[in-house]
């Protein structure tokens, strides 16, 4: 399953294991990107004095990556379905009808319906956040072209 399992070691890879220990969503961030993206945050948060200022920006290029990997995220979520989908129809039918193997089919069509609705929710949540970042850059693209031409004095580029 490439999408589940990319979202499992994503979220490993960016701390959510400390979250889980530390229960601070500050500290897995802090544990992944350092005191830098925190700083303004900090104060705001009262974690104590933090001068400087912060800010986020991005550009096109980087807004288009970002996208990229949510595409390719979302392509592994419906791999993962159609495998899903196959691995319950694979198991429809016990070999034989002794109680062993019937509750053991039991529990793996349960697991496997408990997985694919996992994954499906996976991918809903994808499939809006691929949505609202998509809708982000082309607004953004709107803001920097009027930005552009109210600059050039109305003015083509």
């Amino acid at each position: 399953m490439p999408g589940v399992m990319r979202v499992a070691e994503e979220w490993t890879k960016a701390g959510f294991e400390g979250f889980s220990e530390t229960g601070s969503a500050t500290d897995a961030v802090r544990g992944v990107f350092g005191d830098g993206p925190l700083k303004s945050v900090g104060s705001f948060l009262g974690e104590g004095t933090v001068s400087g200022g912060g800010s986020w920006s991005f550009d096109p290029e980087q807004i288009q990556t970002v996208i990229a990997e949510w595409e390719n995220l979302l392509e592994d979520f419906r791999k993962d379905a159609l495998v899903l989908e196959a691995a319950l129809r694979g198991v429809a039918m016990p070999p034989s009808e002794d109680e062993p193997t019937t509750g053991y089919l039991r529990s793996v069509i349960s697991g496997l319906t408990s997985l694919r609705e996992a994954s499906g929710s996976f991918l809903s949540y994808a499939s809006g956040f691929h949505q609202g970042l998509q809708r982000s850059k082309e607004e953004y693209e709107k803001r920097e072209s009027a930005n552009v031409e109210a600059m050039m004095g109305g003015e083509e580029t």
